[in-house]
């Protein structure tokens, strides 16, 4: 009988523990401290942190996090093909480029069409994150509201 409960608190409880578990996948240790702050401060929990591509593999596996934040460059695996190999393993995972290129900003149909859910300019980032975690959050469907140039969130159609 208890295994029981088991499966049943498992079932009840934690996708509800997990609503705002967020993954940081960066190489810089300053940069993954900002992100985990200011995440925070905006009332979302961080599950952990990553610092390189096979890293944030293997603790995306572990924690089972709701939402990824990327940054595109890392070491041993970069952003776009850790999110294209989570993807295919959590295809239900939301994920958060960030990058200090803004010639990636023009491909946003090549980061769709990988598994990006937004991808937002490092320079800014914090102008737009919190509004953004919370949209891939919440959404009900897989269609997440996207950045453009300037880091500004169009409003999804409601």
């Amino acid at each position: 009988m208890p295994l029981c409960w088991v499966a049943v608190f498992r079932a009840i409880f934690i996708p509800a523990i997990m609503t705002n578990g967020i993954l940081i996948a960066d190489d810089s240790g300053t940069f993954r401290t900002a992100v985990r702050a200011y995440l925070t401060q905006h009332n979302f929990e961080v599950c952990g942190e990553a610092i390189d591509g096979t890293d944030a593999l293997e603790k995306a596996t572990q924690l089972q996090p709701a939402l990824i934040t990327l940054d595109l460059r890392m070491p041993n695996l970069n952003g776009v093909e850790v999110a294209s190999v989570l993807k295919s393993r959590m295809p239900d995972v939301r994920i958060v480029l960030l990058t200090m290129y803004d010639e990636v900003m023009g491909y946003k149909s090549l980061m769709s069409a990988i598994g990006v859910d937004a991808t937002i300019p490092k320079t800014n980032c914090f102008d737009s994150l919190a509004e953004c975690v919370r949209g891939l959050l919440s959404s009900a469907t897989h269609e997440a509201p996207e950045t453009n140039r300037t880091s500004r969130l169009k409003k999804p159609v409601q």
